[in-house]
């Protein structure tokens, strides 16, 4: 079970460094892409709404459609709005890349928290959690500098892309562990009736 519970921590902090390399440059990278510092401000603008609807997206999906399904689709879909960030970049990419982007960094959050809350019920492993999505918020953006240098936003972006995908198979034992533990604990509450 510990051990579970540390996976679920590596995918949070995997997940947030992926955040913070794509975080870090996604300005400049708009500004590569030859939309002028007004066209990419108004890219990020409408992309942090999208975010807010995407937030409330989970309250909706989560009743519906429970945890590993959004997830997954949140954090390949993050990884796919990242991957429309490489090689040469229209406008229009770079719009639809940042709202889809935000959105779904919107959607995995409250996910992600909610595994980690579900693992105890005092809060510890969501302040652990949280500990982590920091982390990987600071250590993003140091991260995408060394490797700008090396190779420019292009393997940033695959860095990035790699982290995402890393997070999206970390997240699979917490979500089981804590699915088979409701079923057994219903299959107790049946025994007893």
């Amino acid at each position: 079970h510990s051990v579970t519970k540390l996976i679920a921590l590596a995918a949070m902090l995997f997940y947030n460094t992926a955040i913070g390399i794509v975080w870090a440059y996604l300005f400049l990278v708009g500004m590569e892409s030859g939309m002028g510092e007004q066209g990419v401000a108004n890219a990020l603008t409408v992309s942090q709404f999208l975010g807010i609807a995407g937030a409330f997206t989970v309250v909706i999906l989560e009743l519906r459609m429970g945890r590993l399904g959004p997830l997954q689709v949140g954090i390949l879909g993050g990884a796919a709005s990242v991957y429309l960030l490489l090689g040469d970049l229209s406008p229009t990419q770079y719009w639809i890349a940042v709202c889809v982007f935000n959105f779904l960094w919107n959607v995995c959050t409250p996910y992600l928290l909610a595994i980690l809350s579900d693992f105890d019920l005092r809060g510890r492993m969501t302040t652990h959690g949280v500990s982590m999505q920091f982390l990987g918020f600071a250590i993003g953006p140091y991260i995408a500098a060394q490797l700008l240098e090396k190779g420019g936003f292009d393997l940033v972006n695959w860095v990035a892309i790699v982290l995402f995908l890393v997070a999206a198979v970390l997240v699979i034992p917490g979500i089981h562990s804590q699915h088979n533990r409701r079923r057994l604990a219903g299959a107790g509450m049946e025994g007893e009736a």
